[in-house]
């Protein structure tokens, strides 16, 4: 009896193997000890059609090698037998039928898990090499996972940190609206983007360009948040070059208006803790179009550096100043004294500054200014009101003539 008439006689009695092999969408073989195919399923047939397979026929002399070699290990079982069919990878596991030399080859088209492992063994490289700090947490906030660059860069071990919530990175220059604000956002638009400044182990305040985004399910639900890092004083130059771009006005070189708002929120946070008085001096150039107008952009430019520096000279440490528009500056400080004689001694002082010409090319140029102040919580109550209140009374000053100032009301 030939291999073909045995293999017959012996699956006669199996009609319920038999329609579960004709029925099953992965490709199925039978063969006999030479690699004589005896079954073929309709699977194996449209997927194995370049092999051109037919019953009785042998199996491509390639593939009955790698067979034979999978047989001689003790991991053919596990590890099966690869093929490549038309872009697709198909691992066929054999196992030996009934007590015969038959064999049943079960085959499992492999190609999406194998791009799916591939691309999970990218991301995990990416995670494991990038140079930002990446913290996972679920969403209570709690540590599952940090990658190597977070412990480069903050100085903690992976578990010293894992079940724990990042609050240990907080500086203490942020004050809780401004994390409040952050969560706002993740909650609403499922992430959210800036500049912070952390804290490493060390104990070392560092500024750091924060990302956080919401990790979904399938449902749309929220299972995690990813949190990604720049450490910005990681490179001196790079470092150097984003804090020009992000922080100081390349023309002056004063903190740019972002740093000036964040600096008058905190203002208002320590204000509001030691019942302290802040006040704002929005100090505008008179005539600045005209001198534009009359010696070129380029003059313009420089009479808005040297007008930079001597504000610079008449501000306390403490102080923030920052270019507020093309001829005007602001400047934050905090109130120590009688307000309104404190302030109009400020204002004094930088009115006087412009007393003496500004050097443009060798060519002396008289330039004066006026000045608009307010105060909180005086005469403001929050941060907006307080600004347009400053140009407010600028307005009022420009209405009594150069070198002005006054205090609104």
């Amino acid at each position: 009896m030939g291999s073909l008439d045995k293999y017959k006689t012996e699956n006669k009695d199996a009609p319920s193997i038999n329609r579960f092999q004709e029925a099953s969408g992965d490709p199925i073989l039978h063969v006999d000890g030479n690699g004589i195919l005896l079954y073929i399923n309709p699977a194996a047939q449209s997927l194995l059609s370049e092999w051109q397979p037919t019953v009785g026929n042998s199996l491509p002399e390639a593939f009955l090698k790698s067979l034979n070699q999978c047989l001689a290990s003790d991991a053919c079982s596990t590890r099966g037998v690869e093929v490549r069919v038309e872009e697709r990878q198909i691992v066929f596991t054999p196992v030996p039928f009934n007590d015969s030399d038959f064999l049943f080859l079960h085959g499992h088209d492999v190609t999406w898990w194998r791009h799916y492992n591939a691309h999970l063994k990218l991301l995990a490289n990416v995670y494991q090499n990038v140079s930002e700090s990446i913290i996972i947490t679920d969403t209570n906030g709690i540590i599952e996972a940090v990658n190597p660059a977070f412990t480069t860069i903050n100085g903690y071990a992976a578990d010293e940190v894992i079940g724990r919530t990042p609050r240990f990175l907080q500086s203490g220059r942020h004050d809780a609206d401004f994390y409040k604000s952050m969560w706002n956002d993740i909650k609403k638009r499922g992430r959210w983007q800036g500049k912070v400044w952390n804290r490493r182990k060390n104990g070392e305040i560092y500024p750091a360009l924060l990302s956080i985004a919401a990790i979904a399910n399938e449902e749309g639900e929220t299972t995690h948040y990813c949190s990604l890092c720049y450490d910005m004083m990681s490179k001196k130059e790079e470092t150097e070059a984003l804090w020009i771009d992000a922080f100081r006005d390349p023309l002056t070189g004063l903190p740019t208006m972002q740093l000036f708002y964040d600096r008058l929120e905190q203002a208002f946070s320590h204000t509001d803790r030691d019942l302290s008085m802040i006040a704002i001096l929005v100090v505008n150039l008179d005539e600045f179009r005209r001198f534009n107008e009359t010696l070129g952009y380029r003059q313009g430019d420089l009479l808005l550096q040297q007008t930079a520096r001597r504000l610079k000279g008449v501000c306390r440490q403490s102080d923030t100043l920052t270019r507020f528009a093309a001829d005007s500056f602001i400047m934050l400080t905090r109130v120590v004294g009688n307000p309104r004689q404190a302030l109009a001694e400020r204002a004094q002082r930088i009115l006087k500054s412009f007393s003496v010409p500004v050097e443009l090319g060798g060519t002396p140029v008289q330039v004066s200014a006026r000045i608009g102040i307010s105060v909180y919580p005086t005469t403001a109550k929050d941060m907006y009101t307080l600004l347009e209140q400053a140009q407010v009374a600028a307005e009022q000053a420009k209405a009594r003539g150069g070198n002005q100032y006054r205090i609104y009301k």
